[in-house]
């Protein structure tokens, strides 16, 4: 019930008052936002930010869409959601490439331990620049270990167009990596 009287409440208030109209959204559902994503992650520092970002998305919807919004809670869990599940994405795939170097049997000495976690980071953060067609493509292969054939389904491709794109996403990042960076291996 209250939380109807609140929707209702928002719908009268966002004409004159937006601001508190927010304030009261983020009173009544911060504490149970951040339960719902700590229970999927463990760092305190990233729920909050993804409980932040959650309300800055939902104001941008909210702004735009006006009185759209008929399930203020389900919006409100489902960009939660979402968000989570990116910085879960993104959290793995930053590790893999982070246990890439931890596996290498040439760190000797504390500068080279620095030295291939700066590359590990620095191959993250070019990962991150190509096409969200290129990072899906490479996600799904190594980092979910789907194989070609379930990335056809799942892409809508044929099994040449799979295989080429993986190629040439692995090659882009191959080439944005080594261009930038001068790194020889």
């Amino acid at each position: 019930m209250g939380l109807l009287i609140l929707n209702i409440e928002l719908d009268n208030l966002s004409r004159f008052d937006t601001e508190y109209a927010l304030k009261q959204v983020i009173q009544c559902y911060q504490h149970a936002l951040k339960t719902f994503v700590a229970v999927q992650i463990d760092a305190a520092d990233e729920i909050d930010e993804i409980v932040q970002e959650t309300f800055v998305v939902f104001w941008e919807n909210y702004a735009t869409k006006g009185r759209e919004i008929t399930n203020l809670k389900g919006l409100l869990y489902r960009i939660a959601h979402n968000l989570t599940v990116s910085y879960i994405r993104k959290a793995r795939i930053h590790r893999l490439f982070m246990l890439k170097n931890h596996h290498d049997n040439k760190v000797k000495t504390p500068y080279d331990h620095c030295y291939q976690q700066e590359r590990s980071n620095m191959a993250f953060n070019e990962f991150q620049t190509l096409s969200k067609r290129d990072q899906s493509i490479l996600t799904l292969y190594y980092v979910e270990e789907f194989r070609i054939e379930e990335i056809m389904d799942i892409m809508a491709m044929t099994e040449d167009a799979v295989r080429s794109r993986l190629k040439r996403a692995r090659g882009r990042l191959k080439e944005k990596f080594y261009r930038k960076w001068s790194v020889k291996s």
